[in-house]
């Protein structure tokens, strides 16, 4: 489901029935506290992933993922289950529903997934106004607060419009560090255009193979700007040198053989939301 479906909905629907979906979207779309074991201590944000529809039973809709035209290399439309996203590796082929929410036909692009998702994603898309609102509320009212909040654990900006609200977030409560892995590389450029990325903010451009490389050499000397960048056998750290592209770092959670190591976590490792490096490579998983 899109905007212009979800338009098309609410339309149909009686004030008192489109009041009634603004407050359950918007009671389920919030940051919620990390589970999942790579991040460490933060909060999280994350939406429907992919360019397939996703089937939501709670609420009997098919909503689509935001990644849609972003998904250039790590979405497989004739397989989703075989998509070199982690995300989509991460699911497993099952009619049944999980304990913990997820997991449908994969296979048929009818996936049942966490329903926080879908709130997420359709606060977003047709509620964003109020979604802003929403989480300046919940992190002023957060008495523990996030010292860091990963954007998009799942998930892309649809529009430049995503982006500036968390901009506008981010700018709302300098207390916490924000930041986000993206491909979306014309909102970002709008974003900096717009002068609106506070210095609590970090944008990691996601570089996946040849893709990304020239936007990110535009935008890298601002300062919030930093690179995520897929290391594989085909494209090592000096076929990227070989594109001008140098490899400061590499991400420790993950070894050479893409296993994961439970000892190091987003929370401590700190890369792609410090300033001692600015280009971060990841090994393959």
């Amino acid at each position: 489901m899109n905007m212009a479906k979800i338009k098309h909905e609410l339309v149909k629907a009686t004030k008192k029935q489109i009041e009634a979906l603004r407050k359950l979207i918007l009671k389920g779309a919030k940051i919620k506290e990390q589970d999942n074991v790579k991040l460490g201590n933060m909060g999280s944000w994350a939406e429907l992933p992919g360019g397939c529809d996703w089937f939501i039973p709670e609420l009997n809709i098919t909503v689509k993922g935001t990644c849609g035209e972003f998904c250039k290399g790590c979405f497989n439309k004739e397989n989703p289950k075989c998509s070199a996203c982690y995300v989509f590796k991460s699911y497993v082929k099952n009619t049944f529903r999980n304990e913990d929410g997820t997991v449908g036909d994969i296979q048929k692009n009818r996936c049942y997934v966490k329903l926080g998702h879908a709130y997420r994603t359709i606060a977003m898309t047709a509620f964003r106004d109020e979604l802003l609102l929403s989480l300046d509320k919940q992190l002023t009212r957060k008495k523990k607060k996030f010292k860091i909040v990963r954007i998009n654990e799942s998930g892309e900006f649809t529009c430049y419009e995503d982006l500036a609200m968390w901009c506008e977030l981010s700018r709302r409560h300098p207390e916490t560090i924000f930041y986000v892995y993206t491909k979306n590389y014309a909102a970002v450029r709008k974003a900096l255009i717009n002068n609106i990325v506070s210095s609590n903010f970090f944008i990691n451009i996601s570089i996946w193979h040849q893709l990304g490389i020239k936007d990110y050499m535009e935008m890298k000397d601002h300062p919030q700007i930093r690179a995520f960048v897929l290391v594989d056998k085909e494209w090592t750290k000096e076929r990227y040198a070989m594109e001008g592209l140098e490899i400061t770092s590499m991400c420790g959670a993950y070894k050479e053989n893409g296993k994961l190591d439970h000892n190091v976590t987003c929370d401590k490792c700190k890369k792609c939301f410090g300033r001692t490096s600015k280009c971060t490579g990841c090994n393959e998983h």
